[in-house]
């Protein structure tokens, strides 16, 4: 054998085992992939993470809540100014407290059906 191919050779037999080597570390870390990936899915039945999510959907509903009062309250800004403005004449409000002190008078003699 001349020492051309014992060279070849050697390096032949040192990259079959550097390719073993990869491949068993490769196995090895999916492997542990796998097993990570089924921790992390057993995570996702502790009693946490339910209660993360349902803190989530409230986080939601309250900027919803948020953008929805925003519109009222400028509106009831704007109904205060306007009664600032022009408050209720007096003869209108003793009408109405009028009519509520009959409807009570009324509902003690009227029983109610139901």
């Amino acid at each position: 054998m001349s020492a051309r191919t014992i060279v070849w050779a050697a390096i032949l037999v040192a990259l079959i085992v550097v390719l073993g080597v990869a491949a068993v570390r490769a196995f090895g870390a999916m492997r542990e992939v796998r097993t990570l990936k089924r921790r992390v899915d057993a995570l996702g039945d502790l009693p946490i993470v339910g209660a993360l999510e349902k803190a989530q959907r409230d986080v939601e509903r309250l900027q919803t809540l948020g953008e929805r009062v925003t519109p009222l309250a400028e509106r009831a800004a704007l109904a205060l100014a306007a009664l600032r403005r022009n408050p209720i004449p007096p003869d209108l409000r003793a009408a109405a407290l009028r009519i509520v002190t009959e409807v009570q008078e009324l509902q003690t003699f009227v029983p109610r059906s139901g």
